[in-house]
């Protein structure tokens, strides 16, 4: 099983909570990757793990291809859930609440 975990940067927290989850993981068999749309400080504590750092659509696009993910957890940046679908991902797309404040900044202080 292949799958791939995405968030806005690699700092903070979620940095460390995914490099925790793909040790764990990879202990169970699993195969993960990490996908960022900025570069962040927390990137140079990332080892062994396949990191992409890009918000280009078509890079995405190719890497989904490429890679074949059985399943993708998107952490709180709602338009990436709907991109992933838009460049034709059609698996399992899982979507994890953090940072409530970033999400809401993104979503509701715009008009939809």
């Amino acid at each position: 099983m292949k799958v791939l975990f995405s968030f806005y940067n690699p700092s903070g927290g979620m940095e460390t909570l995914n490099r925790i989850r793909s040790k764990a993981l990879k202990e169970r068999g699993v195969e993960s990757h990490l996908l960022y749309k900025f570069d962040g400080e927390g990137r140079k504590n990332i080892k062994n793990i396949t990191t992409f750092v890009t918000g280009d659509a078509e890079t995405i696009r190719e890497i989904l291809i490429r890679e074949n993910y059985d399943s993708i957890i998107v952490c709180s940046d709602i338009t990436m859930l709907a991109q992933l679908r838009n460049l034709g991902y059609s698996g399992k797309l899982i979507f994890e609440l953090q940072a409530w404040d970033l999400m809401r900044r993104d979503c509701f202080s715009r008009s939809l």
